[in-house]
């Protein structure tokens, strides 16, 4: 009965943080622990200013760029559209994988892109190879730790 008790109020807890914000439940998770409340600190320390501004343009660039995948994905058609649909599948492939290395998704990404190229687009296959070995190459070689260098002054 102790456990379902401890259970019940842990849950209650936890859907006062999704409604009501995560600082004050936790003083009263702290609390119902007995621990003692919350000193009010940072969660983290301030990040420098450059790797805010790379991480804000990295969200909403991103969200775009999947934005454009997903719409010109979704409309029917060749062409023009059809010319967007490859650079912006290109384009997603080879600045996502360099910050999120999941080699496995995006050679499926690269391979599904490669599905939808008409015969005669050589140069549109070798794009597509070449992201196949970008996305190895990001897995590999330790750039990211260069660019969290750099972004850290």
């Amino acid at each position: 009965m102790v456990i379902r008790r401890a259970t019940t109020a842990t849950v209650a807890i936890v859907a006062a943080a999704w409604v009501a914000g995560v600082a004050p439940a936790l003083d009263r998770l702290a609390a119902a622990l007995e621990i003692g409340p919350r000193q009010h600190a940072p969660l983290s320390p301030p990040a420098p200013p450059r790797l805010r501004a790379f991480a804000t343009f990295a969200t909403w660039g991103g969200l775009v760029l999947e934005a454009v995948v997903a719409l010109f994905h979704l409309l029917p058609g060749g062409g023009w559209i059809a010319a967007v649909r490859h650079a912006a599948l290109l384009t997603f492939c080879v600045t996502t994988y360099a910050l999120a290395p999941v080699a496995g998704f995006g050679w499926l990404l690269a391979a599904m892109g490669i599905a939808q190229c008409q015969a005669q687009q050589r140069a549109l296959h070798g794009a597509y190879v070449a992201v196949f070995v970008l996305i190895v190459l990001y897995a590999e070689l330790p750039w990211a730790g260069v660019l969290a260098d750099w972004t850290a002054r």
